[in-house]
């Protein structure tokens, strides 16, 4: 299962479907399995399908499950959506490549805080030269980058985030691919997590 790729397509069944892929929450805590949290919007029908193939260059996605959900939500509960993001949150393969510790490959995908403070730790092999963005569900911010800042060594990476209100947040890393031989200034996207 550590090839596969995933994607999934989480659908309202009423005259016309409508795609609610922002109350889903697929994540891999361990090798052998996936997670996926679904929050109905609303009372209703819904139909989930979850899709993988093994080539990631590959465009055509294979139906793997098919699952009908009903939903009786009653009383108004509002159910707030996550983050737009299609396909697993987590750490991506890449990462471990560049310098993130393997004891960080299922690490949870999703953080919970009461706090506007919150810090992630993760065990790396070497200094990672890192950047993030974080992005609110249900807000806009200015500038994402502003929110966060690192402390790297040779043994971990420490992120500290300061959340300007209260939403669900898409925390995306972002790391430099740096040898001493090379150093293009680019930085790219190594892990996208839920705190």
């Amino acid at each position: 299962m550590d090839r596969l790729v995933y994607t999934v397509d989480f659908f309202h069944e009423s005259r016309e479907f409508i795609k609610l892929n922002e109350y889903i929450f697929l994540r891999k805590e361990h090798p052998d399995e996936i997670r996926i949290t679904i929050r109905p919007p609303s009372a209703g029908t819904y139909t989930v399908q979850l899709f993988g193939h093994i080539d990631k260059e590959s465009k055509t996605y294979k139906l793997l499950l098919d699952y009908t959900i009903v939903s009786t939500m009653k009383g108004g509960l509002v159910v707030n959506p996550y983050p737009s993001h299609n396909g697993f949150w987590g750490i991506l393969p890449e990462a471990f490549i560049l310098g993130l510790h393997n004891d960080n490959a299922y690490n949870i995908s999703s953080f919970h805080t009461c706090n506007r403070n919150f810090e992630i730790c993760f065990r790396t092999e070497q200094k990672v030269y890192s950047l993030s963005k974080l992005e609110p569900a249900n807000n806009t911010l200015l500038n994402g980058q502003d929110y966060s800042i690192f402390e790297s060594t040779e043994d971990y990476l420490k992120v500290k985030i300061k959340f300007p209100f209260q939403d669900y947040f898409k925390l995306t890393l972002l790391f430099k691919k740096f040898t001493k031989e090379t150093d293009d200034g680019r930085y790219f996207e190594m892990a996208n997590r839920q705190p």
